[in-house]
């Protein structure tokens, strides 16, 4: 989905996106991406869900936030409970969703200024 202008007043404007990528700011991301309140982790190296590991999700603690979004593809996958364990003992809130769903939540809370981490993969 292509906008033909910006709507959102926070930090992050998207202006493009699909099942395979988004446009944040200017910059095209067609890999997995970590979203942080204050910047963008590019180097994720997640290119589908299976490949999300503890690790990862301990790298989306790093930052203060109020809660994760995890946009895990074209569909909504779980992934097992030792992948997230780092979330869960963090007791922070965390959800997993479709990339889609993920990115038009993005922009709502980018617009509501609020502190959320995401995690796209595509």
């Amino acid at each position: 989905m292509d906008f033909s202008e910006s709507i959102s007043s926070g930090r992050w404007i998207v202006s493009s996106y699909s099942e395979k990528h988004v446009t944040i700011n200017q910059v095209n991301y067609t890999n997995g991406i970590i979203i942080y309140p204050d910047y963008i982790d590019d180097k994720s190296e997640i290119k589908n869900i299976s490949d999300l590991t503890d690790h990862h999700c301990q790298k989306m603690l790093k930052e203060p936030c109020e809660t994760i979004f995890i946009g895990t593809g074209l569909m909504t996958t779980i992934p097992d409970d030792s992948v997230i364990q780092p979330l869960y003992q963090a007791n922070v809130g965390f959800e997993f969703m479709s990339t889609l769903a993920a990115i038009r939540l993005l922009m709502i809370t980018t617009t509501e200024k609020r502190l959320c981490t995401f995690c796209l993969i595509f």
